[in-house]
């Protein structure tokens, strides 16, 4: 399901076999979609670029086309992290976005994209999803994924030399265990991963 008809014919394109399992429809309604009709739902990269006060409906209506036992599987950034991935920039965990488009102007970046993103933490997340299903998901929302990350960097491989001596001293030094530490304790996770079970 996509509400854009040039992806929905792209898909088609590359996945001919598809071709009779794809439709058109729209975030929050869903209107087309029968009740309890999915499986399983995949919802990445999307919930930060919806209005706040479509995010119960939308959410509700991805729940309400799901079967009984179906999963809702939620991916979305974590603006309460370091890292802002739609400019790509160092970020200040929670950072309000007024204060955003001062800091994006500061480092020469045009702040006029902020206003299009809602700024999503794993306490407004789980709220929206506890009004939505009336219970607490059970969830780590991607945090212990985010800690292995961290503490496989040491043996990425990056072009960049600078990076690699950084990631290299921050590992002798001991930083980047305090680093991993830190973030477990606050939630720095860079983005919820989140499994959602119909009930």
């Amino acid at each position: 399901v996509d509400a854009s008809d040039e992806m929905l014919r792209e898909a088609t394109r590359r996945y001919p076999a598809l071709a009779n399992k794809l439709s058109s429809d729209t975030l929050p309604s869903l209107s087309r979609i029968d009740d309890a009709s999915y499986d399983g739902i995949l919802c990445w990269a999307v919930l930060m670029h919806l209005p706040e006060e479509i995010l119960f409906d939308t959410l509700f209506n991805l729940r309400r086309v799901l079967k009984p036992g179906g999963i809702l599987y939620i991916n979305a950034p974590n603006y309460n992290t370091f890292f802002e991935g739609h400019y790509n920039v160092f970020w200040i965990p929670s950072m309000p976005k007024w204060l955003g488009r001062w800091y994006l102007r500061l480092i020469g970046r045009d702040p006029v994209y902020i206003d299009h993103i809602n700024f999503l933490t794993e306490r407004s997340l789980r709220n929206w999803l506890r009004l939505v299903t009336g219970r607490d998901v059970v969830s780590d929302f991607g945090l212990n994924d985010w800690a292995e990350r961290m503490m496989s960097i040491r043996t990425a491989k990056f072009t960049n030399p600078n990076i690699a001596r950084l990631v290299n001293l921050a590992h002798r030094t001991g930083l980047l265990n305090l680093l991993t530490s830190l973030g477990k304790l606050f939630r720095w996770q860079d983005v919820f991963r989140v499994k959602v079970v119909k009930e």
